[in-house]
């Protein structure tokens, strides 16, 4: 369960830290302390908020564990979250307004 309260479709975890594989949604790839595990991905679906009907990205509180929270809470993190955000509206927008999932 994320630590902030804010659950996604998908909570990134220590696990996902550890991986060295991008998600299929992958919005931003930053670096990542661990040597054998230089890039950490996040997936798109970690800004969509579970049981939420309203168009919402809170893409400064990822849905994550408290390990991955701590690690990536940074400002450089958060820009990158928000232009992920504002690229899905400014699509969504283009499109119509469709789903958020889209």
């Amino acid at each position: 369960m994320a630590e902030d309260g804010v659950v996604g479709d998908y909570v990134v975890s220590e696990k996902d830290m550890k991986s060295k594989e991008p998600f299929k949604d992958t919005i931003a790839v930053f670096p990542n302390m661990d040597e054998t595990n230089p890039l950490m991905y996040m997936p798109y679906r970690c800004l969509i908020p579970r049981n939420v009907n309203i168009c919402l990205l809170p893409a400064g509180r990822i849905s994550s564990d408290a390990v991955t929270n701590d690690s990536f809470n940074l400002i450089h993190h958060c820009v990158c979250l928000g232009q992920a955000a504002g690229t899905a509206a400014a699509q969504s927008i283009s499109s119509g307004g469709g789903s958020q999932k889209n």
